[in-house]
């Protein structure tokens, strides 16, 4: 069964705010021409020293480049929306600099090496946000890329521990966190499963259910996106 996603409008007061949320509550808006139900969505990336644009197979891309591609092929992700075309534009790239304790790196056996606490450094940003809100003004989401894994602990059937608000662009909490090598692209499922959160989808699963829906790899089933391809979500 699939989830269907409707476009909106924010009714909450902050400032700035976002124009649109999703939500499954409401009738499906009437096509007026084919650019009626396009929802134009702002990303600002933000970053600290440990994500770094790294050479791959098309040479060395600039930053910019690198994200840009990075967002081109997380809005593919979103192509069987019924009648709603996502757009999701770079509207700006920051490095920042967050205060980490020594506790929010956490040094683990095998591949994954040294992880962020994923539910800390969500309060950092949020945090570092909320004091500079006026630069991040033309971002209707606001997306943290960590070069290291994140540490993000299950919570069903909830969101998982430092994942985003649901629907929290529809309000003041726009932030999210995802993980990105810098070469391989390899962030562009948990991209495009945070921003879809932030723009208020939800859950494809709970706890009795995860495991199987997980198997599945809809977009919004398991931690950072599964791997089915152009597939939104389902159950």
């Amino acid at each position: 069964m699939k989830v269907l996603l409707i476009l909106v409008l924010c009714t909450t007061e902050v400032s700035p705010a976002p124009k649109f949320c999703l939500s499954p509550s409401v009738d499906l808006p009437k096509e007026q021409g084919p650019e009626a139900n396009e929802m134009d969505v702002g990303v600002y990336f933000i970053f600290d020293d440990n994500f770094q644009v790294k050479s791959n197979d098309q040479g060395q891309p600039t930053l910019l480049e690198y994200l840009l591609t990075l967002l081109n092929a997380a809005q593919l992700r979103y192509l069987d929306i019924q009648k709603l075309r996502v757009v999701l534009s770079l509207v700006g790239a920051s490095k920042i600099q967050l205060e980490m304790q020594r506790y929010d790196y956490i040094r683990s056996r095998g591949q994954a090496g040294v992880q962020l606490n994923a539910k800390n450094v969500h309060s950092y940003v949020k945090e570092h946000f909320t004091k500079n809100r006026n630069t991040y003004a033309e971002g209707d989401v606001v997306i943290f890329i960590s070069g290291l894994n994140l540490l993000r602990v299950p919570q069903e059937p909830k969101m998982w521990t430092g994942g985003p608000t649901i629907g929290g662009a529809c309000g003041d909490d726009r932030v999210g966190l995802i993980h990105d090598d810098g070469q391989s692209f390899n962030g562009v499922g948990d991209l495009a499963q945070t921003i879809a959160f932030l723009l208020g989808a939800t859950r494809d699963t709970s706890w009795s259910a995860s495991h199987s829906q997980a198997r599945l790899g809809f977009l919004t089933s398991t931690i950072g996106g599964g791997p089915r391809y152009r597939v939104f979500s389902g159950k």
